[in-house]
């Protein structure tokens, strides 16, 4: 295709699967209309360039730029410099060019005044043979068609052997089609119109005094030449001479015999020093201007970190809260800034969180300071604070490595609702923090939520306690997505992944639910199974959420680690019957999706019997009972969901049934916002 760049135009290839581009001609020369011919080995385009061989001019060469348009033919395969040829016109422009047959080709030109369609056949015959075989190369060309109004644009079907074009006939636009090979007899040379003669008329009167004005220049460059080689003897040096206000002559009128002789080497000294006078250079100011602002309704939390381990079977999900987001970069986007806040709906937990970007160069940075505060079911108010300096350099487009470097410092303050928690005094913890990721993402978005390709990244983790019992958290995990196009618009999407902790401390993964999910209720046995039971007993230092399990709540298994298999099977349903995109938001992102999930959590290497949930505790009194239960360490679930956009939120609604060994539990209702799994 052709792009335009600051004063010109250049022809690029662009590789839509990577995204990615290459720059062909970045001369001043306005290159348009470019076509790959010869099976994509040869690239031919029209334009203005005099010369047939590409290179970088200077600021000031437009004189190697003509008026009108000539076709031209790119070796692409051989990359090479020399441009070949087609036409050479002086006064007339060819453009819309597209091959029919091996070197003959088909393009517009306005020859005879109105813009037609001709034909040409590009050949060669040897004139000579020494020790290499010379070539000349002919261009025959013909007219093709006779229109009475102008070819407006072309496009060549060959496997149809037909063309469409259109044209303007008394202020309303016609399209036309017709054979390739128009079998109508026409003359070799179009009758011109009056219009065509007059601008010819007077190109070549503009030639004519152009012509004769450098011929002039050239004598004058001989003459001046022959009296700097032969000067007079009795040449004086205008030094010594005296002034004569009555007879004196201006700069430009230094053409005299001793001027030329005495001032030679100053002109020739002046005209090195001489610089071509600029615009005055400013220095660029960093200047911000607002990118977005967003203010909605949201279910999950501001950042995906870990929630410090409460002790017991409790995970904080913020619900339905207020959000608050503002984006601002400045004009070379080298820099960004954003803000963001959430406040919960009962206006007892809020968030906030702020990062800034430096985006000038190849590795990217970014510094961030994030705050969560929420209250537990226990009655403690927990403040969570972490500052972070994010590093990233990318491979290609579709790969990059990031590291992370951070300070975490949480703090649980038990309320004061009754004596027990007077006594108690607050907890503190601080965590230095390093994280590795390798990304991957060489996805591309069909329609909303229907994307094609793959997506993933693996990380690991390292934590060090600064103070107390300095425990090590040490952690892995994975995420990859893939996503099959089975027919138009409807794909299949599977997802794998997982995560393990170990160390002196460890991370607790809750497996069951799905992402950015709400029951609208604060009763949190709805959405968190308490009955399933925590080994206390390992050194759980912060939580997670193992997702996506349908069919099941949260903590329908738990341990540290999880893994998980999600599977879905997604269809546009109405962009699919018409086949083509739909202007209401909400029909054109509607979809079904049918879906299978299956995963584990557990504690150790592999999944076994050993795990705190097949243990259950039975407390009647002063006596306790754990009675040993047999529960499948693997889960699954089934069920189907309904997809689209209303008011701006992608809201997902999924139906689940829970397989627990060989038994269907009861079907268990989502409702959740965003996008994919």
């Amino acid at each position: 295709m052709s792009r335009f760049v600051p004063g010109c135009h250049g022809v690029i290839v662009i590789n839509v699967a990577s995204g990615s581009y290459e720059q062909i001609t970045k001369d001043l020369a306005d290159d348009i209309d470019p076509q790959f011919i010869e099976n994509s080995t040869q690239i031919i385009f029209a334009s203005n360039r005099l010369s047939d061989t590409m290179r970088v001019e200077k600021v000031d060469d437009h004189d190697k730029i003509g008026k009108t348009y000539d076709l031209f033919v790119y070796d692409y395969k051989h990359k090479s410099n020399v441009l070949r040829r087609i036409t050479n016109t002086k006064y007339e422009n060819e453009t819309s060019p597209a091959e029919i047959s091996h070197n003959s080709f088909s393009y517009l030109s306005d020859r005879n005044g109105i813009v037609n369609r001709y034909a040409s056949v590009y050949d060669s015959t040897i004139i000579a043979i020494d020790t290499v075989v010379h070539y000349r190369y002919t261009n025959n060309y013909k007219p093709v068609s006779n229109k009475r109004h102008s070819i407006l644009h072309l496009n060549i079907s060959k496997p149809q052997n037909k063309l469409t074009f259109n044209s303007r006939n008394r202020g309303r636009y016609v399209m036309q089609t017709e054979p390739i090979q128009n079998r109508e007899h026409l003359p070799a040379i179009l009758q011109p119109t009056y219009f065509r003669a007059i601008v010819d008329k007077k190109q070549q009167k503009t030639d004519s005094l152009e012509a004769v004005k450098q011929h002039k220049a050239k004598l004058e460059r001989q003459r001046i030449d022959s009296i700097v080689a032969n000067p007079p003897k009795n040449l004086i040096h205008p030094d010594s001479m005296k002034y004569d206000i009555t007879n004196y002559y201006f700069e430009e009128e230094k053409s005299l015999a001793h001027q030329l002789i005495f001032y030679n080497e100053d002109l020739k000294a002046r005209h090195i020093n001489e610089k071509m006078e600029r615009p005055t250079q400013r220095l660029y100011f960093t200047t911000f201007y607002t990118d977005y602002l967003v203010s909605q309704v949201d279910f999950s939390s501001l950042s995906q970190g870990y929630q410090p381990f409460t002790g017991g079977p409790y995970y904080f999900d913020p619900g339905a809260s207020a959000f608050f987001k503002v984006g601002i970069k400045d004009l070379f986007e080298d820099y960004r800034l954003t803000a963001a806040f959430r406040i919960g709906g009962n206006l007892d937990s809020y968030e906030y969180y702020f990062s800034l970007e430096n985006l000038r160069k190849r590795l990217d940075k970014q510094y961030v300071f994030h705050r969560n505060t929420y209250t537990t079911e226990d009655y403690a108010k927990v403040a969570s604070n972490e500052v972070m300096f994010i590093a990233s350099y990318p491979f290609s487009q579709v790969s990059a490595v990031k590291g992370t470097l951070g300070l975490r410092y949480d703090k649980a303050e038990p309320l004061v609702i009754d004596t027990y928690n007077l006594d108690q005094d607050q907890e503190y913890q601080v965590f230095a923090k390093a994280k590795a990721e390798y990304v991957f993402d060489n996805s591309r978005q069909i329609t909303t939520n229907i994307p094609a390709g793959i997506r993933g990244k693996v990380w690991s983790e390292l934590y060090q306690q600064l103070e107390g019992r300095y425990d090590i958290i040490s952690s892995w995990g994975f995420d990859w997505r893939y996503y099959q196009p089975l027919h138009r618009c409807m794909i299949f999407a599977a997802r794998v992944a997982g995560a393990t902790s170990f160390g002196s401390g460890k991370i607790l993964y809750y497996l069951g639910g799905v992402d950015n999910w709400t029951t609208f209720s604060s009763d949190i046995s709805k959405r968190f199974d308490q009955s399933i039971r925590i080994d206390n007993e390992e050194n759980y230092i912060y939580q997670a959420v193992g997702t996506n399990m349908r069919g099941f709540i949260q903590n329908c298994r738990n341990g540290n680690t999880f893994a998980v298999l999600n599977t879905e099977l997604r269809l546009p349903l109405f962009r699919y019957i018409f086949n083509r995109p739909l202007s209401s938001k909400l029909i054109n992102d509607f979809q079904v999706v049918g879906f299978f999930d299956a995963g584990s959590a557990w504690t150790g290497l592999i999944p076994g019997t050993d795990n705190a949930y097949n243990k259950f505790d039975l407390v009647d009194g002063p006596i306790r009972m754990i009675i040993d239960v047999e529960r499948p360490s693997m889960v699954a679930g089934y069920g189907f969901g309904l997809r689209t956009s209303i008011l701006g939120y992608f809201m997902r609604l999924d139906w689940a049934w829970g397989l627990e060994g060989h038994v269907i539990l009861p079907r268990t209702f989502y409702f959740s916002l965003g996008l994919d799994f």
